[in-house]
């Protein structure tokens, strides 16, 4: 899995990846307690926004109809500081989210751009970045740092006051782990003539009240002789309201 920092320990370098909703009627309800039962599997991530006649997922595409969701959260750990009463300790009021894997937030208007309609597209559309060695095309397919402030950021739970984390630092570590990626795409197959067969994510999926991820994203293809290609380093899709980007890339 590459869920980061409080999801699973993961080092800062990777808090910005990390998490639950409870949903009644294909909508999402934020809760005070841990989603019950953990991991429950949507009918349809963000997709559950879109209008009611628009059409079912394409079969076996990549959609939270097709990958079930990921247990989010983790117990946070113990400190040397609990039960010390002090009036210079922060207090971490949301220290819940640790645990439920997503601070509580409500709706926001901010939308990804790009208008990529799935997974299938934005993998595509990956493979032809390759195919033409174009690093920087890659780069375009991946969140902007606006974006990550403003949609990705706020719910992680990196995110709460009491960490004093502030979205511009998350981006500098997180922009660096995807250059990594992005390099290391390249350098393994970049010129080849790949064509897509199907994109699985391997870790599943983290719905969040205003955006999913898909996780441990691996892109089947086949290259000109014929011989399949996995590839691993676009590692994370991000989907808000139909929309799709990657999210991180990763070496």
């Amino acid at each position: 899995s590459n869920v980061p920092a409080e999801a699973n320990a993961a080092p800062a370098a990777e808090a910005s990846l990390p998490l639950s909703t409870t949903q009644t009627e294909g909508v999402r309800v934020p809760v005070e307690e841990r989603t019950t039962p953990q991991g429950f599997a949507s009918e349809a991530g963000t997709a559950a926004r879109r209008n009611a006649g628009s059409s079912p997922p394409t079969s076996g595409a990549l959609s939270a109809a097709t990958v079930p969701a990921a247990p989010m959260g983790v117990e946070p750990g113990k400190s040397v500081l609990d039960g010390v009463v002090s009036p210079d300790r922060v207090v971490d009021e949301e220290a819940d989210s640790v645990k439920r894997g997503r601070r509580l937030t409500g709706p926001i208007d901010e939308e990804l751009g790009g208008n990529i309609a799935s997974a299938e597209e934005l993998a595509t559309k990956i493979l032809a970045a390759v195919r033409a060695d174009d690093s920087q095309a890659l780069h375009a397919l991946l969140v902007s740092e606006r974006e990550f402030a403003r949609i990705f950021w706020p719910e992680f739970p990196q995110s709460r006051p009491a960490t004093n984390l502030k979205a511009e630092d998350a981006w500098f570590f997180h922009n660096g782990t995807c250059h990594d990626g992005v390099s290391e795409l390249v350098s393994s197959l970049g010129g080849q003539e790949l064509r897509l067969d199907r994109v699985r994510a391997t870790s599943g999926r983290l719905d969040f009240a205003n955006f999913d991820l898909y996780d441990g994203i691996v892109i089947d293809a086949v290259d000109a002789s014929g011989a399949s290609v996995s590839i691993p380093w676009a590692i994370t899709f991000a989907e808000r309201n139909g929309r799709w980007k990657v999210y991180m890339y990763k070496a």
